[in-house]
């Protein structure tokens, strides 16, 4: 698998934030690309397996439920791990994040240092 990053937030803020916490990953030769829609997270991945995938649940045209749905759907990237970024979630919207089948969820705001952790973390279980 490749040493790629897919940060999928579509506020600007919120993913300068991300690329600022996950900084220290470049010198891991990590490369870290960026999607603002659910479409773009399709079809970048179609490019090449990312190692990782960081999505926000907010997306426009796909939101990350659907997007979720459809990389679990295909064979060729059910196994790419992915790390949501929610609000904090409580009641029936919190067990249906639960339910998903993904390796970490981020509760917003987070410190930098504990988005970075959960990268790492994520990214060493999936070798």
């Amino acid at each position: 698998m490749r040493k790629i990053i897919l940060v999928a937030q579509e506020n600007a803020e919120a993913r300068k934030s991300l690329l600022h916490a996950l900084e220290p990953l470049y010198a891991e030769g990590y490369i870290i690309l960026t999607c603002m829609t659910g479409e773009e997270v399709l079809k970048k991945i179609t490019l090449g397996a990312p190692s990782l995938i960081i999505l926000d649940l907010f997306l426009p045209e796909l939101n990350g439920f659907q997007v979720i749905s459809k990389i679990k759907a295909n064979p060729d990237t059910q196994n790419i791990p992915i790390t949501v970024l929610t609000p904090p979630i409580q009641g029936i919207f919190g067990l249906l994040i639960r339910s998903l089948d993904v390796s970490f969820i981020v509760n917003r705001p987070t410190p930098p240092k504990k988005i970075l952790q959960a990268t790492k973390s994520c990214l060493e279980g999936s070798k």
